[in-house]
Protein backbone atom coordinates (compact mmCIF):
# COMPACT_ATOMS: atom_id res chain seq x y z
CA UNK A 1 0.00 0.00 0.00
CA UNK A 2 1.34 3.44 -0.90
CA UNK A 3 -0.06 6.97 -0.98
CA UNK A 4 0.34 8.48 -4.46
CA UNK A 5 -1.46 11.77 -3.78
CA UNK A 6 -2.01 14.00 -0.74
CA UNK A 7 -4.37 16.83 -1.55
CA UNK A 8 -7.75 18.33 -0.74
CA UNK A 9 -10.55 15.78 -0.19
CA UNK A 10 -11.19 13.85 -3.40
CA UNK A 11 -14.38 13.96 -5.46
CA UNK A 12 -13.57 11.30 -8.06
CA UNK A 13 -10.77 9.15 -9.49
CA UNK A 14 -10.07 7.08 -12.59
CA UNK A 15 -7.27 4.97 -14.04
CA UNK A 16 -6.21 3.21 -17.22
CA UNK A 17 -3.26 1.30 -18.69
CA UNK A 18 -1.06 2.76 -21.43
CA UNK A 19 1.38 0.00 -22.29
CA UNK A 20 3.21 -1.02 -19.10
CA UNK A 21 2.34 2.28 -17.42
CA UNK A 22 -0.70 2.92 -15.26
CA UNK A 23 -2.21 6.39 -15.35
CA UNK A 24 -4.15 7.66 -12.35
CA UNK A 25 -6.34 10.77 -12.47
CA UNK A 26 -8.23 12.53 -9.71
CA UNK A 27 -10.29 15.64 -9.12
CA UNK A 28 -10.66 17.27 -5.70
CA UNK A 29 -13.85 18.46 -4.06
CA UNK A 30 -14.86 22.11 -4.41
CA UNK A 31 -18.21 23.51 -3.31
CA UNK A 32 -19.91 24.77 -6.50
CA UNK A 33 -21.94 27.32 -4.50
CA UNK A 34 -18.78 29.20 -3.50
CA UNK A 35 -19.12 32.81 -4.74
CA UNK A 36 -16.91 33.86 -7.63
CA UNK A 37 -14.49 36.45 -6.24
CA UNK A 38 -11.60 37.85 -8.25
CA UNK A 39 -8.34 37.21 -6.36
CA UNK A 40 -6.00 40.02 -5.36
CA UNK A 41 -3.02 38.24 -6.89
CA UNK A 42 -2.59 35.91 -9.84
CA UNK A 43 -3.26 32.18 -9.51
CA UNK A 44 -0.40 29.70 -10.10
CA UNK A 45 -1.16 29.76 -13.85
CA UNK A 46 -0.90 33.55 -13.96
CA UNK A 47 -4.62 34.20 -14.44
CA UNK A 48 -6.60 36.61 -12.28
CA UNK A 49 -9.41 34.08 -11.83
CA UNK A 50 -10.22 32.11 -8.67
CA UNK A 51 -9.18 28.48 -8.53
CA UNK A 52 -11.70 25.64 -8.21
CA UNK A 53 -11.20 21.88 -8.08
CA UNK A 54 -7.74 20.49 -8.81
CA UNK A 55 -7.46 17.96 -11.67
CA UNK A 56 -4.22 15.98 -11.86
CA UNK A 57 -2.78 12.92 -13.60
CA UNK A 58 0.12 10.80 -12.40
CA UNK A 59 2.02 8.13 -14.33
CA UNK A 60 2.94 4.94 -12.48
CA UNK A 61 5.47 3.05 -14.66
CA UNK A 62 5.61 -0.73 -14.62
CA UNK A 63 9.13 -0.44 -13.20
CA UNK A 64 10.76 2.40 -11.36
CA UNK A 65 9.34 5.19 -9.24
CA UNK A 66 6.07 7.01 -10.02
CA UNK A 67 6.51 10.23 -11.96
CA UNK A 68 5.51 13.60 -10.56
CA UNK A 69 1.83 14.47 -10.84
CA UNK A 70 0.86 16.63 -13.84
CA UNK A 71 -1.71 19.37 -13.22
CA UNK A 72 -4.33 19.53 -15.98
CA UNK A 73 -6.56 22.18 -14.43
CA UNK A 74 -6.94 24.18 -11.24
CA UNK A 75 -10.50 25.15 -12.23
CA UNK A 76 -12.21 21.80 -12.78
CA UNK A 77 -15.68 20.97 -11.43
CA UNK A 78 -16.10 18.23 -8.86
CA UNK A 79 -19.62 17.38 -10.03
CA UNK A 80 -18.41 16.35 -13.47
CA UNK A 81 -16.04 13.73 -12.13
CA UNK A 82 -13.14 12.44 -14.20
CA UNK A 83 -12.73 9.58 -16.68
CA UNK A 84 -9.55 8.13 -18.22
CA UNK A 85 -9.59 5.87 -21.29
CA UNK A 86 -6.56 4.51 -23.11
CA UNK A 87 -6.24 4.74 -26.88
CA UNK A 88 -6.99 1.52 -28.77
CA UNK A 89 -5.16 2.74 -31.87
CA UNK A 90 -1.75 1.53 -30.69
CA UNK A 91 -0.68 4.99 -29.52
CA UNK A 92 0.90 5.68 -26.09
CA UNK A 93 -1.80 8.11 -24.98
CA UNK A 94 -5.15 8.32 -23.24
CA UNK A 95 -8.20 10.56 -23.12
CA UNK A 96 -9.14 12.48 -19.99
CA UNK A 97 -12.76 13.67 -19.74
CA UNK A 98 -13.84 16.26 -17.15
CA UNK A 99 -15.94 19.39 -16.72
CA UNK A 100 -15.31 23.07 -15.99
CA UNK A 101 -17.06 26.42 -16.25
CA UNK A 102 -16.97 28.46 -19.45
CA UNK A 103 -18.58 31.89 -19.15
CA UNK A 104 -20.41 30.65 -16.03
CA UNK A 105 -21.88 27.59 -17.83
CA UNK A 106 -20.67 24.01 -17.11
CA UNK A 107 -19.14 22.29 -20.14
CA UNK A 108 -17.43 18.97 -20.90
CA UNK A 109 -13.71 19.16 -21.66
CA UNK A 110 -11.46 16.51 -23.22
CA UNK A 111 -7.68 16.27 -22.91
CA UNK A 112 -5.26 13.82 -24.52
CA UNK A 113 -2.34 12.93 -22.25
CA UNK A 114 0.73 10.84 -23.02
CA UNK A 115 2.06 7.89 -21.05
CA UNK A 116 3.80 10.31 -18.69
CA UNK A 117 0.55 12.11 -17.89
CA UNK A 118 1.56 15.24 -19.82
CA UNK A 119 -1.09 17.21 -21.72
CA UNK A 120 -0.85 16.85 -25.51
CA UNK A 121 -4.13 18.34 -26.75
CA UNK A 122 -7.24 19.82 -25.15
CA UNK A 123 -10.66 21.00 -26.28
CA UNK A 124 -13.99 22.09 -24.86
CA UNK A 125 -16.37 19.47 -26.24
CA UNK A 126 -19.83 20.85 -25.43
CA UNK A 127 -21.29 24.30 -26.05
CA UNK A 128 -24.74 24.10 -24.51
CA UNK A 129 -26.60 25.49 -21.50
CA UNK A 130 -27.39 23.40 -18.43
CA UNK A 131 -25.49 21.29 -15.94
CA UNK A 132 -22.99 18.64 -17.13
CA UNK A 133 -21.94 15.77 -14.85
CA UNK A 134 -20.91 12.11 -14.55
CA UNK A 135 -18.49 11.87 -17.49
CA UNK A 136 -17.51 8.46 -18.89
CA UNK A 137 -15.16 7.47 -21.73
CA UNK A 138 -13.89 4.41 -23.59
CA UNK A 139 -11.45 3.89 -26.45
CA UNK A 140 -12.99 2.78 -29.77
CA UNK A 141 -11.10 2.42 -33.05
CA UNK A 142 -8.94 5.48 -33.72
CA UNK A 143 -10.68 7.61 -31.07
CA UNK A 144 -13.03 7.57 -28.14
CA UNK A 145 -16.69 7.48 -27.20
CA UNK A 146 -17.83 9.75 -24.37
CA UNK A 147 -21.07 9.91 -22.41
CA UNK A 148 -22.28 12.25 -19.70
CA UNK A 149 -25.37 13.61 -17.95
CA UNK A 150 -26.61 16.82 -19.56
CA UNK A 151 -29.40 19.20 -18.52
CA UNK A 152 -29.50 21.39 -21.63
CA UNK A 153 -33.16 20.38 -22.18
CA UNK A 154 -34.13 21.19 -18.59
CA UNK A 155 -34.08 17.51 -17.57
CA UNK A 156 -31.08 15.32 -16.72
CA UNK A 157 -30.55 13.15 -19.81
CA UNK A 158 -27.74 10.97 -21.17
CA UNK A 159 -25.75 12.43 -24.06
CA UNK A 160 -22.86 10.87 -26.00
CA UNK A 161 -20.26 11.87 -28.58
CA UNK A 162 -17.55 10.33 -30.73
CA UNK A 163 -14.17 12.06 -31.14
CA UNK A 164 -10.98 11.08 -32.95
CA UNK A 165 -7.41 11.31 -31.67
CA UNK A 166 -7.22 14.96 -32.72
CA UNK A 167 -10.38 15.60 -30.62
CA UNK A 168 -12.57 16.30 -33.66
CA UNK A 169 -16.22 15.26 -33.24
CA UNK A 170 -17.96 12.86 -35.62
CA UNK A 171 -21.07 15.02 -35.80
CA UNK A 172 -23.19 16.72 -33.12
CA UNK A 173 -23.71 15.38 -29.58
CA UNK A 174 -26.23 12.51 -29.49
CA UNK A 175 -29.11 12.57 -27.02
CA UNK A 176 -29.49 8.99 -25.78
CA UNK A 177 -32.47 9.33 -23.41
CA UNK A 178 -35.72 11.28 -23.69
CA UNK A 179 -37.80 10.54 -20.62
CA UNK A 180 -39.12 12.58 -17.73
CA UNK A 181 -37.05 11.95 -14.61
CA UNK A 182 -33.37 12.28 -13.80
CA UNK A 183 -30.69 10.11 -15.39
CA UNK A 184 -27.41 9.74 -13.49
CA UNK A 185 -24.14 7.82 -13.16
CA UNK A 186 -23.07 6.69 -16.61
CA UNK A 187 -20.93 3.58 -17.26
CA UNK A 188 -19.41 2.91 -20.69
CA UNK A 189 -17.39 0.03 -22.14
CA UNK A 190 -16.21 -0.66 -25.70
CA UNK A 191 -17.31 -3.91 -27.35
CA UNK A 192 -15.57 -4.39 -30.69
CA UNK A 193 -16.25 -1.35 -32.89
CA UNK A 194 -19.21 -0.27 -30.74
CA UNK A 195 -19.94 0.17 -27.01
CA UNK A 196 -22.37 -0.64 -24.22
CA UNK A 197 -23.71 2.03 -21.93
CA UNK A 198 -25.52 1.78 -18.59
CA UNK A 199 -27.02 4.40 -16.30
CA UNK A 200 -29.46 4.92 -13.44
CA UNK A 201 -32.75 6.55 -14.41
CA UNK A 202 -35.49 7.75 -12.06
CA UNK A 203 -38.29 7.91 -14.63
CA UNK A 204 -41.03 6.06 -12.70
CA UNK A 205 -43.60 8.74 -11.81
CA UNK A 206 -44.98 6.51 -9.03
CA UNK A 207 -41.52 6.45 -7.36
CA UNK A 208 -39.99 9.90 -7.89
CA UNK A 209 -36.25 9.95 -7.34
CA UNK A 210 -35.97 6.14 -7.25
CA UNK A 211 -33.89 4.90 -10.18
CA UNK A 212 -33.61 1.68 -12.14
CA UNK A 213 -30.64 0.59 -14.25
CA UNK A 214 -30.98 0.95 -18.01
CA UNK A 215 -28.64 -0.35 -20.72
CA UNK A 216 -28.20 0.30 -24.44
CA UNK A 217 -25.72 -0.13 -27.28
CA UNK A 218 -23.97 2.80 -28.97
CA UNK A 219 -22.57 2.88 -32.50
CA UNK A 220 -18.83 3.40 -32.38
CA UNK A 221 -18.74 5.54 -35.51
CA UNK A 222 -20.91 8.39 -34.21
CA UNK A 223 -22.18 7.49 -30.68
CA UNK A 224 -25.77 7.09 -31.89
CA UNK A 225 -28.16 4.65 -30.23
CA UNK A 226 -28.30 1.11 -31.66
CA UNK A 227 -31.79 -0.32 -31.24
CA UNK A 228 -33.52 0.87 -28.09
CA UNK A 229 -32.68 1.29 -24.41
CA UNK A 230 -33.99 -1.30 -21.97
CA UNK A 231 -34.44 -1.53 -18.24
CA UNK A 232 -32.43 -4.30 -16.57
CA UNK A 233 -34.78 -4.88 -13.63
CA UNK A 234 -37.69 -2.92 -12.21
CA UNK A 235 -37.20 -2.90 -8.44
CA UNK A 236 -38.86 -1.06 -5.54
CA UNK A 237 -35.44 0.07 -4.30
CA UNK A 238 -33.09 2.69 -5.73
CA UNK A 239 -30.63 1.20 -8.24
CA UNK A 240 -27.46 3.26 -8.75
CA UNK A 241 -23.72 3.25 -9.51
CA UNK A 242 -23.64 0.85 -12.49
CA UNK A 243 -20.34 -0.66 -13.64
CA UNK A 244 -19.70 -2.58 -16.89
CA UNK A 245 -16.97 -4.96 -18.03
CA UNK A 246 -16.76 -7.29 -21.03
CA UNK A 247 -17.15 -11.02 -20.37
CA UNK A 248 -17.86 -13.82 -22.84
CA UNK A 249 -19.86 -12.54 -25.82
CA UNK A 250 -21.49 -9.83 -23.74
CA UNK A 251 -20.74 -8.05 -20.48
CA UNK A 252 -21.18 -8.19 -16.75
CA UNK A 253 -23.18 -5.42 -15.13
CA UNK A 254 -22.90 -4.61 -11.42
CA UNK A 255 -24.76 -1.97 -9.42
CA UNK A 256 -25.84 -0.98 -5.91
CA UNK A 257 -29.42 -1.56 -4.83
CA UNK A 258 -30.47 0.41 -1.76
CA UNK A 259 -33.58 1.23 0.24
CA UNK A 260 -34.60 4.87 0.51
CA UNK A 261 -36.56 6.23 3.48
CA UNK A 262 -39.45 8.70 3.07
CA UNK A 263 -37.02 11.45 4.12
CA UNK A 264 -34.69 10.50 1.24
CA UNK A 265 -31.98 8.99 3.45
CA UNK A 266 -30.27 5.78 2.30
CA UNK A 267 -31.03 2.57 4.14
CA UNK A 268 -29.81 -1.00 3.73
CA UNK A 269 -27.96 -1.78 0.49
CA UNK A 270 -26.50 -4.63 -1.54
CA UNK A 271 -24.45 -5.17 -4.70
CA UNK A 272 -26.17 -7.01 -7.54
CA UNK A 273 -24.67 -8.44 -10.75
CA UNK A 274 -26.16 -9.79 -13.96
CA UNK A 275 -24.64 -11.06 -17.18
CA UNK A 276 -25.68 -9.34 -20.40
CA UNK A 277 -25.76 -11.03 -23.79
CA UNK A 278 -24.36 -9.69 -27.05
CA UNK A 279 -27.64 -7.81 -27.54
CA UNK A 280 -27.21 -6.15 -24.11
CA UNK A 281 -30.21 -8.05 -22.71
CA UNK A 282 -29.88 -9.72 -19.28
CA UNK A 283 -29.20 -13.46 -19.34
CA UNK A 284 -31.48 -14.36 -16.48
CA UNK A 285 -32.08 -12.67 -13.15
CA UNK A 286 -29.48 -10.76 -11.19
CA UNK A 287 -27.81 -12.18 -8.08
CA UNK A 288 -26.66 -10.57 -4.85
CA UNK A 289 -23.02 -10.63 -3.75
CA UNK A 290 -22.82 -11.83 -0.13
CA UNK A 291 -21.27 -8.98 1.85
CA UNK A 292 -21.46 -10.18 5.46
CA UNK A 293 -23.74 -7.45 6.79
CA UNK A 294 -21.76 -4.58 5.29
CA UNK A 295 -23.48 -1.71 3.47
CA UNK A 296 -21.82 -0.95 0.09
CA UNK A 297 -21.33 2.66 -1.01
CA UNK A 298 -19.29 2.35 -4.22
CA UNK A 299 -17.95 -0.38 -6.50
CA UNK A 300 -15.58 -1.22 -9.35
CA UNK A 301 -15.61 -4.12 -11.79
CA UNK A 302 -13.02 -5.86 -13.96
CA UNK A 303 -13.31 -9.01 -16.10
CA UNK A 304 -10.71 -11.16 -17.81
CA UNK A 305 -11.61 -14.15 -19.97
CA UNK A 306 -14.76 -15.58 -18.35
CA UNK A 307 -14.14 -14.45 -14.77
CA UNK A 308 -14.72 -11.10 -13.08
CA UNK A 309 -13.79 -9.34 -9.86
CA UNK A 310 -16.04 -6.89 -8.01
CA UNK A 311 -14.44 -4.42 -5.62
CA UNK A 312 -16.64 -2.64 -3.09
CA UNK A 313 -16.27 0.21 -0.61
CA UNK A 314 -18.49 -0.71 2.32
CA UNK A 315 -19.21 0.12 5.95
CA UNK A 316 -19.75 -2.41 8.73
CA UNK A 317 -20.38 -1.41 12.34
CA UNK A 318 -19.37 2.16 11.53
CA UNK A 319 -15.98 1.18 10.06
CA UNK A 320 -15.18 1.68 6.36
CA UNK A 321 -13.30 -0.88 4.34
CA UNK A 322 -12.69 -2.37 0.90
CA UNK A 323 -14.15 -5.77 -0.01
CA UNK A 324 -13.65 -8.06 -3.00
CA UNK A 325 -15.68 -10.83 -4.62
CA UNK A 326 -15.09 -13.11 -7.61
CA UNK A 327 -17.75 -13.91 -10.23
CA UNK A 328 -17.58 -16.81 -12.67
CA UNK A 329 -20.09 -19.11 -14.31
CA UNK A 330 -23.06 -17.17 -13.05
CA UNK A 331 -21.99 -17.45 -9.39
CA UNK A 332 -20.40 -14.92 -7.04
CA UNK A 333 -18.18 -15.72 -4.07
CA UNK A 334 -18.79 -14.24 -0.64
CA UNK A 335 -16.93 -10.94 -0.38
CA UNK A 336 -13.72 -10.86 1.66
CA UNK A 337 -12.30 -7.80 3.41
CA UNK A 338 -9.26 -6.48 1.60
CA UNK A 339 -8.32 -3.52 3.80
CA UNK A 340 -9.65 -0.92 6.22
CA UNK A 341 -10.01 2.76 5.41
CA UNK A 342 -8.95 5.49 7.81
CA UNK A 343 -11.66 7.89 6.67
CA UNK A 344 -14.64 8.53 8.91
CA UNK A 345 -16.51 9.78 5.83
CA UNK A 346 -18.58 7.11 4.01
CA UNK A 347 -16.41 5.94 1.08
CA UNK A 348 -18.69 6.89 -1.83
CA UNK A 349 -15.96 7.36 -4.48
CA UNK A 350 -15.70 4.29 -6.70
CA UNK A 351 -12.29 2.57 -6.55
CA UNK A 352 -10.36 1.73 -9.72
CA UNK A 353 -9.25 -1.80 -10.57
CA UNK A 354 -6.41 -2.63 -13.00
CA UNK A 355 -5.42 -6.25 -12.47
CA UNK A 356 -3.23 -6.37 -9.36
CA UNK A 357 -3.40 -2.57 -8.96
CA UNK A 358 -6.20 -0.95 -6.96
CA UNK A 359 -6.73 2.78 -6.43
CA UNK A 360 -8.72 3.87 -3.38
CA UNK A 361 -9.82 7.35 -2.27
CA UNK A 362 -9.30 7.84 1.47
CA UNK A 363 -8.93 10.67 3.95
CA UNK A 364 -6.65 11.47 6.86
CA UNK A 365 -8.40 14.19 8.82
CA UNK A 366 -9.11 17.02 6.38
CA UNK A 367 -6.54 15.75 3.86
CA UNK A 368 -7.55 13.68 0.86
CA UNK A 369 -5.35 10.72 0.01
CA UNK A 370 -5.18 8.49 -3.04
CA UNK A 371 -3.87 5.07 -2.09
CA UNK A 372 -2.51 2.44 -4.47
CA UNK A 373 -2.63 -1.21 -3.46
CA UNK A 374 -0.72 -4.00 -5.16
CA UNK A 375 -2.69 -7.17 -4.54
CA UNK A 376 -1.77 -10.84 -4.94
CA UNK A 377 -5.27 -12.09 -5.77
CA UNK A 378 -4.22 -15.72 -5.42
Amino acid sequence: IEVIAKTDPLADLSSTKVGPTSLAAWVTYFDPSTPWVRPTKAAPDGRMDPTRALLQVRALPGSGAPLAAETISIRARSLGGVALAASTAGQPDALLAWTAMDYKVPQVFVTVVDDKGKKLRQRMLTRAPGEKSDVAATGVGDGWLLAWIDERSGDAEVYAARINRMLLSAGPDKRITSAAGSAAEVALVARGPDALIAWSDARDKDQPGVGDIYVAALKGSDASLVGSEQVVEKTPRHSRSPALALVGKGALLAWIEESVSPSGASGDAEVRVVELGADARPLGRSLTIPLSGSAPNALALECRDDACRVLMNAVRDGAAGVWASDWAGGKASAAVRLMSLSSAVPPTISPALLGREVLIADRAGSEGRLRRLLVDWK
